[in-house]
């Protein structure tokens, strides 16, 4: 999912205007342009941005962006995440966000912060698989939605979304990168928040010497492509959210859900892209070992990116 700068939404979830999750194009920083202050700090020189990692009294306002950025215009946030543009929504969504951030072994979620003011203005969620046995596909558990048909519901999108993902980390072995979430308060989009926050878990990959995935639309594949994506390597039509709708009014949603080609439960996504080892844009970037070693124990910290 993304909702993050520029072109990759208009709103900043993997990202963010308002009106569109994955709105509208704008001007980023190349590669060129990317400075640090220190070795120790990536930053952009549009904002003083520093990308650190998420602390768990981080999350409530992390999920306050998700919504913000995805507002009530994005079928799978809505789905997955009933009502969280209220303020009771917001709150259960924290709280499934913050046992996610507790018991998940492979997310490791990041901030970017404007240094002048603390405030938190864009995160992500990168999921850092490093081999092992394969982990299975997540189900979508609990009594979140209001009834069972809107749970179905939530539970076919949110299987359709994972499925190619799943593949990537099945064919991989395990060893895989993946941008699950990418997101950016509308009122901070357009300042290369998101592409450091991309930034920075495609390092990790480099240094890793995997690939990085990340289930994208038209709006943010330009975003992706910059950053040494390639693909999109399964596309989807406006026809399959549709058709997704149509079974959604059905009686039987999950009977018929299992039955759908693949891409019909993935919505309007773009599909998944793929980063190569030694990317041009990521190859002069590089994360001290121990950042990988103890990625999910390690917050609260500088990301440190040397150049």
């Amino acid at each position: 999912m993304s909702e993050s700068d520029g072109e990759e939404h208009k709103g900043c979830l993997c990202a963010a205007e308002k009106a569109n999750p994955w709105s509208s194009v704008s001007t980023f920083l190349a590669p060129h342009e990317h400075e640090t202050s220190s070795k120790e700090t990536m930053y952009s020189q549009k904002m003083h941005l520093e990308v650190r990692r998420c602390t768990e009294t981080d999350i409530p306002r992390v999920f306050e962006i998700v919504s913000l950025a995805f507002a009530n215009d994005h079928e799978f946030v809505d789905a997955v995440f009933p009502e969280h543009s209220t303020s009771e929504g917001r709150k259960l969504g924290s709280e499934r966000m913050l046992a996610m951030f507790h018991r998940d072994p492979y997310s490791n979620f990041l901030k970017c912060i404007d240094t002048t003011t603390g405030q938190i203005v864009a995160a992500a969620k990168w999921n850092v698989y490093k081999g092992g046995p394969v982990p299975p596909l997540p189900e979508l558990v609990g009594d979140y939605w209001k009834n069972d048909e809107e749970k179905r519901f939530a539970q076919a999108i949110f299987r359709g979304f994972l499925a190619p993902r799943q593949q990537a980390i099945e064919e991989s072995g395990a060893r895989l990168v993946a941008l699950d979430m990418l997101m950016c308060d509308p009122q901070f989009q357009g300042q290369g928040a998101g592409r450091l926050l991309v930034r920075a878990g495609l390092a990790i990959a480099d240094e890793m010497g995997v690939d990085a995935v990340v289930e994208g639309s038209d709006r943010g594949k330009r975003l992706y492509a910059s950053e040494g994506f390639d693909g999109p390597h399964y596309a989807t039509q406006d026809q399959d959210l549709r058709d997704l709708h149509e079974l959604k009014l059905g009686a039987n949603l999950c009977d018929a859900s299992s039955n759908l080609p693949m891409s019909s439960c993935c919505f309007n996504f773009q599909g998944v892209a793929h980063v190569r080892l030694g990317a041009p844009v990521t190859s002069n970037l590089s994360v001290p070992a121990t950042l990988i070693s103890g990625l999910h124990e390690q917050r609260g910290q500088l990301i440190h990116i040397a150049t």
